[in-house]
């Protein structure tokens, strides 16, 4: 994801959230750091409501969207800060969430 993994208070990890204000939600969020540059590789977001049984989460700009947050975090125009919402039922108590990046 183009930065250091090693390095302190590295920010390449993907972070998740709960966002209730967005409309139409509510939603949960995966932001992470895209490496435009790494063309050979494919970033997936997969969620689960147990641990156990996960669903890949295909973007149909309804109930799953993907976001620009950041179109040049570095500077340099390689890497840019992307965020999938994707709604859940407000009476839904955990919905788990995870990034794979495959090399194509």
């Amino acid at each position: 994801m183009g930065q250091n993994p090693l390095a302190p208070a590295s920010p390449i990890l993907p972070v998740s959230g709960y966002d209730g204000t967005t409309p139409k939600g509510p939603w949960v969020t995966l932001t992470y750091r895209h490496n435009k540059t790494a063309t050979d590789l494919t970033y997936e977001t997969w969620s689960s409501p147990d641990l156990k049984n996960w669903t890949l989460q295909s973007v149909d700009g309804s109930t799953v969207v993907n976001e620009t947050i950041h179109p040049d975090v570095d500077g340099d125009g390689a890497t840019e800060l992307l965020r999938t919402r994707i709604k859940v039922d407000p009476t839904e108590t955990k919905r788990f969430l995870q990034l794979k990046v495959r090399k194509n």
